[in-house]
């Protein structure tokens, strides 16, 4: 099983054969990427021996980050730069099991002293990646789009799924983006102007970005 899809083994007697015992042996003696754990995000301990400027970077993250010392801390590398953020993601729809598994953090960069939007998903191969849309969109000028401030492939050969010899499944990629721009929610806007002139400025951007894809 993968976030391709699960592929099944023909009928086989459990009771003549060891395919059953090997399988659980292999589970249990298995690393915990082989797992299926997210082993890139790296837990940052308070117990870590840091340098001065990592540590001040793991102080200004959780403050930035509004992280309680009981919430877990993450590094991660995301092309050759990395972010911080907080174990949990603030999207839900990564539960199911196959598909793109998109989750959303907020995340602090330390090289700008701010927070940005991570997004870790797993892409369509068949699709070109998202940040070559926003290099599209930024070739032709269009306004009120965030901007890209790192993107990459996750490495490993754990990161890749969906190459059957049959064709069967669609191919993913691990891939991850980060966006200079975090939405927040409406309640948090101060007036119904603030609101409404942030649709506004939602609905140019996005109405730029369709006739720029339609004209070419």
């Amino acid at each position: 099983h993968t976030r391709s899809g699960t592929q099944v083994t023909p009928l086989f007697d459990w009771t003549t054969s060891d395919y059953l015992h090997t399988f659980f042996w292999r589970l249990t003696h298995a690393t915990r990427a082989a797992r299926g754990f997210d082993t890139t995000f790296k837990l940052v301990s308070d117990r870590l021996r840091f340098s001065p400027d990592e540590s001040a970077q793991v102080s200004r993250a959780r403050e930035r980050l509004e992280l309680q010392t009981s919430e877990s801390l993450c590094k991660i590398s995301v092309g050759s730069e990395y972010v911080y953020c907080a174990f949990e993601p603030f999207t839900s729809n990564h539960v199911y099991p196959t598909g793109r598994g998109t989750r959303c953090f907020s995340a602090y960069d330390p090289k700008r002293d701010r927070l940005v939007l991570l997004k870790d998903t797993w892409r369509y191969v068949e699709y070109a990646p998202e940040h070559e849309i926003y290099d599209k969109l930024y070739e032709n000028h269009i306004s009120n789009i965030p901007c890209v401030v790192a993107k990459g492939d996750v490495k490993g050969p754990d990161q890749r799924c969906g190459h059957d010899s049959d064709g069967t499944l669609r191919r993913l990629v691990h891939y991850r983006i980060v966006l200079d721009v975090i939405g927040k929610p409406i309640t948090d806007f101060k007036s119904t102007h603030e609101f409404v002139t942030a649709i506004l400025d939602a609905l140019r951007g996005l109405s730029l970005s369709v006739n720029s894809i339609c004209m070419h």
